[in-house]
């Protein structure tokens, strides 16, 4: 599973200057992301809105990179939509140097996903470089008005924003979001379903919406295939 994501699965920085009283200072997150779908110029890449959003303090200065291998710079990418309806999800926009082959993965609707399956998160835990863990689907919360899958595989900061991927057939499940904040709780960790992706209602787009909404399209179409 790991070779078969290992050239769409990236790291994602945010750094950007903010206001806290009196004070300017350099701030920024680091999470994960997964590649879409690209041609030979663009990529389109998934995470969660709270990897690249710099919050109400931000004073400027705000950049969002990703990168494929921990030891290369990073490319410098546009957040071009946001999720409706407070989806924790974003896309990315990121121009590619050469030509990059996605791997084929198989996303997977929530209603085939089973309790118990196991499954494995490829993320950037701690901002250290991407790392594998595993464990099972556990169960599914409402959450407002979303569903979101519980699993147990661990999960750290850095995390947010990589894939969930079912053992049976490499699916993609889901894209890791949250722990839970609970003292003493252990391997309680939820992602948003990956189907969300798909559906190009949920999504405002706000910036390069022409090219973005391409490779959205063609994404779409790829999965429908599997």
């Amino acid at each position: 599973l790991r070779d078969m994501y290992k050239s769409s699965v990236l790291e994602v920085r945010t750094t950007w200057k903010e206001k806290k009283a009196m004070l300017k200072k350099d701030n920024g997150a680091s999470g994960t992301g997964v590649l879409l779908y690209n041609d030979t110029e663009y990529g389109l890449v998934a995470t969660n809105w709270h990897v690249v959003d710099p919050g109400e303090n931000m004073t400027g200065d705000y950049k969002c990179g990703v990168r494929f291998v921990h030891d290369k710079d990073f490319a410098d990418v546009e957040v071009v939509a946001r999720a409706k309806n407070d989806v924790d999800l974003a896309l990315l926009l990121v121009r590619l140097e050469g030509k990059w082959t996605p791997n084929q993965f198989p996303i997977r609707p929530l209603d085939s996903i089973k309790e118990g399956e196991c499954c494995i998160a490829i993320g950037n835990a701690l901002g250290e470089g991407l790392s594998i863990t595993s464990g099972i689907i556990s169960r599914f919360d409402k959450i407002k008005e979303e569903t979101l899958i519980r699993t147990s595989t661990p999960v750290s900061p850095g995390n947010s924003g990589g894939p969930l991927i079912l053992c049976r057939g490499g699916s993609l499940a889901g894209i890791v979001t949250l722990q839970s904040r609970i003292t003493n709780v252990q391997n309680v960790n939820f992602a948003t379903p990956a189907q969300y992706l798909l559906d190009k209602e949920i999504w405002d787009f706000q910036s390069g919406e022409d090219k973005a909404q391409q490779l959205l399209d063609k994404a779409i179409a790829q999965a429908k295939t599997k």
